[in-house]
């Protein structure tokens, strides 16, 4: 039996550009790619293929495509390799070879007949250092009295200790001064204004031209068809509701372009796994720019 595969764009940005970090053993490497279903007969991409098998023959690493398509091998040893693919009773393989402690990327992997495997781009570079942790105090106050407990950020609790407290304090004990803190203030979301072709990096507030951000603005839509986008999605006109309270969906995103309507909600995956960015257009020029409200989740 054929098969004729396609493959999109990749997780992960090449090389250093990459804000994603992999658990990898040290000396090891993580090779990752996406395949999607291709039509030979109009040469159009159609849609992401989950269930594709993709191993290293002669080694125990293997791995299954997602939802998206995509794919990532960690713990992979230094080496020349051939990376198979199984999909429906067709297989393909290419060659490769890794050293040690690399981030491999395989861009638009075509999966032929005959074992046939083309791939438009392969690129190689050093494994992104790990995201630095948040790391979270948890701080404690008297609701007459019952104690009560939050969480806030160590940079919130260092610019001003003074006003919390890290020990759960005796609400109960008449000798006790009463423990008073001021509430936290809400937090005003903040704005990012995109010029036409501009892309943004929400966690680091990092600005690029179409690729190294979450997503980039051109023309009337926001795209994530570069590699380490995710994929964008329209929520409609969400009225009042805010933007922190917004949870978003599992599924229905696209990196081909989402239309832009002003006063409209969207969620964009960050390049993040596990994060999304919830964002409002607040203000919108055709081909020249574009204003979003948003919070990082």
């Amino acid at each position: 039996m054929s098969l004729c595969l396609a493959a999109v764009m990749l997780t992960g940005c090449g090389g250093s550009d990459s804000e994603t970090s992999y658990d990898t053993a040290p000396g090891t490497s993580v090779i990752v790619g996406n395949v999607v279903s291709f039509d030979a007969a109009t040469a159009k991409v159609r849609a992401a293929v989950a269930g594709v098998t993709v191993s290293l023959f002669g080694a125990s690493n293997t791995t299954t495509t997602d939802s998206n398509g995509e794919f990532e091998l960690t713990g992979v040893a230094p080496g020349s390799y051939k990376i198979v693919f199984e999909f429906g009773g067709g297989m393909g393989q290419y060659a490769l070879t890794v050293v040690a402690d690399s981030l491999i990327e395989l861009k638009d992997i075509v999966i032929g007949g005959n074992s046939t495997v083309e791939i438009a781009e392969e690129t190689s570079g050093p494994l992104p250092e790990p995201a630095e942790a948040v790391v979270m105090v948890t701080v404690y106050w008297c609701d007459d009295d019952v104690v009560k407990q939050t969480e806030i950020t160590q940079a919130t609790y260092d610019a001003d200790p003074s006003s919390y407290s890290t020990e759960a304090p005796d609400c109960e004990s008449p000798t006790l001064p009463l423990f008073v803190i001021e509430p936290i203030p809400i937090m005003i979301l903040p704005f990012v204004t995109l010029d036409d072709g501009d892309s943004y990096h929400f966690l680091s507030g990092t600005r690029g031209s179409y690729t190294g951000g979450d997503f980039y603005f051109a023309g009337s839509k926001f795209y994530a068809n570069n590699v380490g986008q995710r994929g964008t999605l329209s929520l409609g006109d969400t009225g009042s509701q805010s933007l922190s309270d917004i949870e978003p969906p599992a599924a229905g995103y696209t990196r081909f372009g989402t239309s832009i309507v002003s006063g409209h909600t969207y969620v964009a995956r960050a390049r993040e796994l596990g994060h999304h960015i919830v964002f409002r257009v607040t203000g919108f020029s055709a081909g020249n720019s574009v204003s979003l409200q948003y919070v990082y989740k």
